[in-house]
């Protein structure tokens, strides 16, 4: 049996979270309106609290 272990896997995250991470962070760098709130971190999160919803 041979089992391959991805830099992600051992890191805990799945591959999915992580491409979706990469997004956000394209995202974040490529928009202007976006790069703003990298400087106020908690406007940040707020605003993803917002777009994701309640779970």
């Amino acid at each position: 049996m041979e089992w391959r272990a991805t830099p992600h896997y051992l890191s805990g995250y799945r591959r999915r979270d992580a491409a979706l991470a990469a997004r956000l962070v394209d995202h974040l760098v490529a928009a202007p309106e976006a790069r703003v709130l990298l400087a106020r971190p908690d406007d940040l999160l707020s605003r993803l609290g917002e777009i994701l919803g309640p779970r």
